[in-house]
């Protein structure tokens, strides 16, 4: 008789160890962290897109910003104070910066050419935007989300031998969708006419 191979009836610590270590974890193991993997490779996915996306935006941002020297100096002629509150928040979210140096403007026509090209710039962003988060193909990512919430516990208590301790910390994950991406990865607020 093989001396590795566990004796009927008998349980051999030394050969559960061997099996998994070949298999690299027990497989609720495995299957947590290729989740985890999976969510960790769209999230990337979509800040390196909107990153890209945003390149003009944040060169119209700052340029406004250079421009107006200041963000008061945008309203109530231009935009409303909200408008304001908004590019403030998102200049200090991008920290959009210029390769050159701009002057504050000296004439009103700068500034709302400035405006101009920041409201077309956002607004063809949020097109863009949104064809591409409706573009991701989120079927794999849930797939694995639905083997995960199915298997995960089933398959942790078969390798720690209880239900109760199987289930402890489990939460199952919900599906991904598109308006879960929006939610993560939202629009830029148009900038409207005053």
């Amino acid at each position: 008789m093989d001396p590795q191979l566990p004796v009927s009836g008998q349980t051999s610590d030394r050969f559960a160890q061997m099996v998994l270590a070949q298999f690299d974890g027990p497989a609720y193991l495995r299957r947590a962290r290729r989740l985890e993997l999976t969510l960790a490779a769209l999230e990337q996915q979509c800040q390196a897109a909107r990153k890209e996306m945003l390149a003009m935006v944040c060169l119209r941002l700052a340029r406004l910003h250079a421009l107006a020297g200041t963000w008061e100096r945008l309203t109530p002629e231009w935009l409303s104070h909200a408008q304001v509150e908004a590019l403030r928040r998102l200049h200090a979210e991008l920290a959009p910066a210029l390769q050159a140096t701009v002057n504050p403007a000296s004439t009103r026509r700068l500034l709302r050419g400035a405006i101009a090209e920041l409201r077309e710039s956002v607004d063809r962003f949020n097109e863009r935007w949104s064809a591409y988060l409706r573009s991701v193909d989120l079927g794999p990512v849930n797939s694995l989300i639905k083997d995960y919430n199915r298997w995960y516990v089933l398959e942790k208590e078969c390798a720690v031998g209880s239900h109760l301790v199987a289930r402890q910390g489990f939460a199952p994950h919900q599906p991904m969708t598109l308006e879960r991406l929006q939610e993560r990865y939202p629009l830029i607020p148009p900038l409207t006419r005053s």
